[in-house]
């Protein structure tokens, strides 16, 4: 919610939702702080068994790290070096603003899990989910739109290197968090026992 409203109120001219967005943006910052804040780490950690899974996981996160660094990296080193100011579907704005809010909100949460999932550091799980859906939805929508740019878009072609990229990049996190399910360990929960 943070990521996805983010272009909302710093990429699109004011409507009357502008206000609802700001709100719905600030509370979901809270709710994100406020839920990372409250986790057991280590329960959690325990609960998974992320040797192998943890690197295949870690090693999609780079992946997806990479290709979107890339994508927005690249366009503004041809600016360094040309002086021609990048550009989205004609608008330098929608570069600012998508280049910003993928590098800050997509990229710098995906390293650090992947890092840690690599490391075998117990933030590794808990920032490993919360960027293997983040991801998910990034690429979902990046295929929607290779997808809807070949519907609509005459002579455009469907098996771009984005949505074949997008589509792989499903299919990974697909199954990351399918065997993250199938192992997961039962570990008991310790109740307190109160003083007779």
């Amino acid at each position: 919610m943070v990521y996805n409203y983010a272009f909302y109120i710093f990429g699109i001219p004011v409507t009357k939702l502008y206000l609802p967005w700001i709100g719905i943006f600030v509370l979901s910052g809270f709710a994100f702080a406020l839920a990372m804040g409250n986790l057991d780490v280590e329960v959690i950690s325990r609960r998974f068994r992320v040797r192998i899974l943890g690197r295949l996981i870690a090693a999609y996160l780079f992946y997806v790290a990479a290709m979107v660094s890339f994508l927005w990296i690249s366009q503004w080193v041809k600016f360094f070096t040309t002086g021609h100011v990048p550009e989205v579907n004609g608008s330098q704005n929608a570069y600012q603003v998508i280049a910003a809010v993928d590098l800050s909100f997509l990229v710098s949460m995906q390293i650090p899990a992947a890092i840690f999932l690599w490391r075998r550091r117990r933030w590794g799980c808990v920032l490993g989910a919360v960027s293997l859906v983040q991801g998910a939805i990034y690429t979902a929508v990046m295929a929607m739109v290779c997808v809807f740019g070949w519907i609509f878009t005459p002579g455009s072609h469907l098996f771009s290197g984005w949505f074949i990229n997008c589509l792989v990049g499903c299919t990974l996190c697909l199954l990351c968090l399918a065997g993250l399910l199938l192992n997961v360990e039962s570990v008991p929960i310790q109740r307190g026992i109160p003083n007779s």
